[in-house]
């Protein structure tokens, strides 16, 4: 997970610099925190990786990853703030801005844009980091749950 994690990360940190780079008259970077960034990263990766060892430990086939992709993958994607932040839809509905505080995804993205934009329209940075955090650690002790059971011959 670990292993996994740092590389994903490592193949991530390179894509803000780099549009920066190429996009320098579009992008104000003076406003970037890149400590924040680095590590919100890190544990958007270290949760990532520990996310897909779970599923990958709770499946019992393989060929049915589409399914898992579909019905489970999309809607975190969907509803984790890629598209609207938090904040909007809260306002759209205070009803699912609750609901959608249960999304891991949604925290990379608040997260991410507080620390690039730093504006107040967004959930806290440490927050978003703490909360990665803890589903990390939730994943990481159900994937290795599930791998014992996976294991065990009993």
């Amino acid at each position: 997970i670990f292993f996994s994690s740092l590389l994903v990360f490592l193949c991530n940190i390179t894509f803000y610099p780099l549009v920066i780079g190429l996009l320098h008259s579009y992008f104000d970077a003076n406003l970037i925190s890149w400590p924040k960034v680095a590590l919100l990263l890190y544990v958007a990766s270290l949760f990532c990786s520990s996310f897909a060892y779970l599923l990958v430990c709770t499946m019992k086939d393989m060929s049915k990853i589409r399914f898992v992709w579909r019905r489970c993958n999309y809607p975190l994607i969907m509803l984790g703030g890629f598209l609207a932040p938090l904040k909007v839809m809260a306002l759209f509905s205070p009803i699912l801005g609750y609901i959608v505080l249960l999304n891991p995804m949604l925290y990379i993205t608040e997260g991410l844009r507080q620390a690039i934009l730093d504006q107040n329209q967004f959930l806290p940075y440490w927050t978003s980091f703490f909360a990665l955090v803890g589903f990390s650690f939730l994943s990481i002790i159900s994937a290795l749950y599930f791998f014992k059971q996976k294991l065990d011959h009993i």
